[in-house]
């Protein structure tokens, strides 16, 4: 009987492998080479345009019930024309094993995938996914065998996304990786049920010219944990492509030059899912610099309009709700040439941190958070004074409301800036502080500012008939203006300037509030009264607030 069952065995076991040569043999000359074409049938049969579909090599483990498919290359080609390729993808190695066994393909209702794994993909995709065309099939569909996928990694891949295929500008490129765990796909699969227990994206090195030909994007790393709806980016960076001198001179109007640079933005409680809206519970910024530089030899286009950003808002078909923006450790810095000037002013602020709430044009949030969006921000105005101020804006009309303070610094610092403005510097001074409040629309402003000095003194380049600086004249007027009505408070001094202002609408409603602290200044400060005396004043537009940049004509 053991004899038997031994001779029994062997001979099973020769039979079952014979049958495996036999099945591999088969496979190889007769089922390997119908696969190519009926791929490209299947998923010819899905598309408008035509399909070239081919794979080098494919290679089947019937023991691990696993597979590898190398080299693999699909394009997509417009109709009639096989030089204009819509997209392509190839793929250096596919590997997937199954979790099911032999006998569940006999009655099979659900494909379970151990794991799935894609090497070296690279894509060529247009932005606007309505190029890829699909056919309307009027074919019943079978019953969707469910698909249970354990695991699904996709290492090293490159993906382009274009504009228009053969130009640079638009073009964006990437590096991805994405990690899937316990995926279910059946008949009742939707966005809404999307849920694995593990997603994660992860795109790196991405770099996008814009399609204005004059700015590009880059970003270091994004990594997105669609599980907790979260999004972390490293080393942001906006800049325009050009020197400062050939931005303005390809622009050839008055424009801002803006760079940014921020070390990590999180963005969380993402609600991704809804793709028509953007709801997001916070928004963290760190080490964010932000440089600004504007050439004022160049006219502002008078056909220009800049709307506010909660007409925006208002007007916008996408429902957004941001609840939160919180901003630490960044730095500004302004810099402007003025017409006529050789040499540039400049200021910055430091340390700076703020706080956006309510950024919403949906009802329901508004009813629920407040009308009104908030922010709150403070920095070190030349790394001395601390300016610190509040905005409230409507989100239900344009009103608005402003409130803000200088803590005491020395005048003396920002002399850089002024005397490359203007033929007026402070020689010496101190503010002991300075309080601002106005309130207005998109159109007026009118308010107040409260100016606390010390010991201020002006020297200017302005000279008389004889060629001789006027300084102490401007001095004398100065000083004199500050003193009217100024009621002494121990050794300081108050002057109060109250203001109304008409907002230019080319420029942007930072300008506007500048310009209305401006405005404020001016009545305080006696601006109008030293300006008198300089007769190469040409814009009586000009003002000492805005070349300390606050009147910047962009957001």
């Amino acid at each position: 009987m053991l004899k038997f069952f031994k001779w029994f065995s062997a001979s099973a076991i020769l039979l079952f492998t014979i049958a495996l040569i036999a099945g591999v043999f088969y496979f190889k000359n007769n089922l390997k080479p119908k696969i190519q074409p009926l791929v490209q049938e299947k998923i010819s049969n899905k598309l408008q345009d035509s399909v070239v579909f081919s794979y080098e090599d494919l290679s089947v483990n019937f023991f691990n019930k696993s597979a590898d498919i190398s080299n693999i290359k699909f394009s997509l080609v417009k109709k009639g024309n096989l030089e204009d390729t819509i997209a392509h993808l190839s793929l250096e190695e596919v590997s997937i094993q199954l979790d099911n066994s032999y006998f569940d393909f006999l009655s099979l209702e659900k494909l379970s995938i151990k794991s799935l794994n894609l090497e070296k993909p690279e894509a060529f995709l247009p932005i606007d996914t309505k190029k890829i065309r699909l056919k309307k099939s009027k074919e019943k569909r079978d019953k969707q065998i469910a698909i249970f996928l354990k695991t699904f990694k996709l290492n090293g891949g490159k993906i382009a996304l274009y504009d228009k295929p053969n130009e640079k500008i638009g073009l964006l490129t990437t590096g991805i990786k994405i990690e899937c765990d316990s995926l279910l796909i059946d008949e009742n699969f939707s966005l809404e049920n999307f849920s694995p227990a593990k997603l994660g994206v992860s795109l790196f090195n991405v770099k996008y010219p814009l399609k204005d030909n004059y700015h590009r994007a880059e970003i270091e790393l994004i990594n997105f944990n669609l599980t907790q709806g979260n999004i972390a980016l490293k080393n942001v960076v906006f800049k325009p492509k050009d020197s400062k001198a050939i931005f303005a001179k390809r622009k050839g109007v008055e424009e801002s030059y803006v760079k940014i640079s921020v070390d990590s933005i999180a963005v969380l409680g993402w609600k991704w899912k809804d793709l028509n809206a953007v709801f997001v519970e916070e928004i963290n910024v760190i080490s964010a610099d932000l440089y600004v530089y504007k050439d004022k030899n160049y006219p502002l286009p008078e056909d220009r309009f800049v709307p506010i950003i909660t007409e925006e808002l208002r007007k916008s078909d996408i429902p957004i709700y941001i609840k939160n923006v919180k901003i630490e450790d960044s730095f500004i810095e302004y810099e402007q040439l003025s017409k006529g000037k050789n040499k540039t002013g400049k200021l910055h602020f430091d340390k700076v941190k703020g706080e956006i709430t309510n950024i919403s044009n949906v009802n329901d949030s508004i009813k629920e958070s407040g009308n009104s969006l908030t922010i709150k921000a403070s920095g070190n105005f030349y790394g001395k004074g601390k300016l610190e101020t509040t905005m409230n804006y409507s989100l239900e009309s344009p009103a608005f409301h402003i409130e803000g303070s200088l803590s005491e610094m020395e005048i003396a610092p920002i002399n850089n800036f002024i005397q490359n403005i203007y033929p007026v510097k402070v020689k010496s001074g101190k503010t002991d502080k300075v309080e601002f409040d106005f309130s207005g629309d998109n159109i007026n402003s009118k308010g107040e500012l409260r100016f606390y000095y010390s010991d201020l003194k002006l020297e200017s380049e302005i000279k008389d008939k004889e060629g001789k600086l006027l300084d102490k004249a401007v001095t004398k007027i100065g000083n004199w203006v500050l003193a009217q009505n100024n009621p002494k408070s121990g050794e300081d001094e108050i002057e109060i300037g109250r203001f109304e202002h008409e907002r230019d609408t080319r420029k942007s409603m930072f300008n506007f509030w500048a310009k209305s602290v401006v405005a404020g200044f001016k009545a305080t400060f006696g601006i109008d009264e030293v300006e008198k005396m300089k007769e190469r004043i040409e814009d009586e537009d000009k003002n000492l607030w805005e070349k300390l940049g606050f009147g910047n004509d962009e957001e």
